[in-house]
């Protein structure tokens, strides 16, 4: 069991988005949707993703990404910047603004427990 204890000036640091990262909704639907089960469920959603994976630019803008993350649980934090919530091109330039280093230890803790 992990238990934190905060204090005040812990909890005055704590940030809050007020919405999903573009970027980060964008693969995490896509992670959901490699599962056969789960995309048998949004059977529209899983056939617009397949087209639009399709396409070259989708494919190129992707490609990187996709061979990073896991097919299943965590998402390196990386991913999820707070900076670039104005459009998905502004989040994909923020993840690639991350220091190799963090990059690296991300994907690391992301693949942990994938046999």
């Amino acid at each position: 069991m992990l238990r934190l204890q905060l204090g005040s000036a812990d909890l005055c640091r704590v940030r809050f988005a007020d919405r999903l990262h573009p970027v980060a909704n964008a693969l995490l639907a896509g992670q959901w949707l490699r599962d056969p089960t789960v995309a048998a469920l949004a059977p529209a959603l899983a056939e617009r993703a397949v087209a639009a994976e399709g396409t070259p630019a989708a494919q190129a803008a992707t490609a990187i990404l996709r061979h990073l993350l896991p097919g299943q649980g965590r998402l390196p934090d990386f991913v999820t910047p707070f900076a670039g919530l104005e459009s998905v091109e502004a989040g994909l330039e923020a993840i690639r603004a991350t220091p190799a280093r963090r990059v690296r230890a991300e994907v690391t803790m992301a693949y942990a427990d994938t046999p």
